[in-house]
Parts: C-alpha cells; structure tokens; sequence
C-alpha cells in the first residue's frame, strides 16, 4: 500500500506457496517469505476505492525456485478475481487500452490490468485462452517488451 501511496503503478508482485499446502500463497523475494497474496490483494482493493482516478498495472510472477503446485495456482486466480475482479481491464488488446485516456478507462471503473509471467504457466493444468476469457488475466510475454531479453 506504501508504495502505491509513493507513486508506483506497476507492482511486479512474486508468488509461490509455503510448502505443499493449497492453502498457503505468498509474497516472496528470494528466498524470504513476505505477507500473504490475500493481504497485498486487500491493499490494492483498498487503494483502488480510496483513489477511482488511478490504474495499476499488476503482474503476477512464480517465484523462481519455489514449489508452486496447480491447485495453488488455480486459487491464487480465484482469489485475485474475487478480491479485485470488478476492477479489472477486461479486453485482451493491448492496442486498445494504450489509445484510450486514463480518465476513459477508470471512468468506466476499470482500475486493474492483471498480467501473468510466462512462468505461471509453466506445469499449470489451465490453457492460457482459459484463462484470459475466464479471469481477463493476460500473458505479459504478450502485452510488454523486455529490452534485455531480444
């Protein structure tokens, strides 16, 4: 919440689970744990109601390394649909949100563009055009340019 309250706009957020369990997805950096996603969620939602003129681009990464089964995948999009869901831009056309104002766009109540790292895909059970019809989360690989990886 701090650093949207500083000015950031696109949170680079790195998930994995805390063991096996379906039940346990966090934040990490490295190899230390952070918050719970859930508690980030909560932070975003509640900038989002406190500042309607805002846009925040999200893009969820497994964490490198760490054990990040399918069922915790599959309840990390569930979870982010329901904590920020009504938020979310909605058309799969990157074109399309970078040729409209912010004020067109959040007028609308779209606040949210969720993207998803190459790496959540990886050993995941769900087919990325699933994903973008059911969830309207997209693969960044698609919608940003990596300058260092040609």
């Amino acid at each position: 919440l701090e650093q949207l309250h500083r000015g950031a706009r696109f949170l680079d957020l790195r998930i994995a689970g805390q063991g096996k369990a379906d039940d346990a997805i966090n934040i990490w950096h490295g190899c230390l744990p952070g918050t719970t996603l859930e508690r980030v969620l909560d932070d975003i939602h509640l900038f989002c109601q406190d500042f309607p003129g805002e846009f925040v681009i999200v893009e969820l990464v497994a964490e490198y390394g760490r054990d990040f089964t399918s069922g915790q995948k599959r309840k990390t999009l569930e979870l982010v649909k329901e904590k920020l869901g009504s938020k979310f831009w909605t058309e799969n056309d990157v074109s399309k949100l970078l040729n409209k104002t912010l004020k067109d766009v959040t007028g609308q109540g779209k606040q949210i563009c969720l993207l998803l790292h190459p790496r959540i895909f990886k050993d995941f059970d769900f087919a990325e055009a699933k994903i973008e019809e059911e969830y309207h989360f997209f693969n960044s690989s698609k919608w940003m340019q990596d300058k260092f990886h040609k």
